[in-house]
């Protein structure tokens, strides 16, 4: 119940409306400000349900010079895997052998998890790995 409440009550302040049906079900009809300049522009807006259904969302503004070209949404969780493949190429510390030192090396395959290090090469598991840095070229 506690779950439901706070659910509800961050809908409610951030909202104009709130509508809750059966089945985990809820209308939240919401207004948002967006400073727009003139011409063409892409908005993103990252903090949205993750059970949201996509078809639900609809767009629509005040002022009828403003015209939507495209509505796309993207709901793009960050995995492993993610990681792994935007990371291929790059620098990255890993743990090796029983001792499990930590070392540099540059991450050359994902699947299986292979690291360049010292001229050698090295079979390492996912979690043996860390990133040193959160690539620029991976979806969230």
């Amino acid at each position: 119940m506690k779950r439901l409440f706070l659910l509800l009550y961050t809908s409610v302040l951030y909202s104009n409306t709130v509508t809750i049906y059966n089945n985990n079900l809820a209308y939240v009809k919401e207004n948002r400000e967006f400073s727009l300049k003139k011409g063409e522009q892409v908005i993103e807006y990252n903090s949205t349900a993750k059970s949201l259904y996509p078809d639900s969302t609809v767009l629509s503004f005040d002022k009828k010079s403003i015209k939507l070209l495209s509505q796309n949404f993207r709901y793009s969780p960050i995995t492993l895997n993610k990681l792994l493949d935007a990371n291929i190429g790059s620098s990255v510390e890993f743990f090796k052998g029983k001792d499990r030192n930590s070392s540099q090396g540059i991450l050359v395959s994902a699947n299986p998890t292979i690291v360049e290090s010292d001229k050698h090469y090295f079979i390492v598991e996912p979690k043996d790995i860390i990133f040193t840095k959160f690539p620029e070229n991976i979806d969230s």
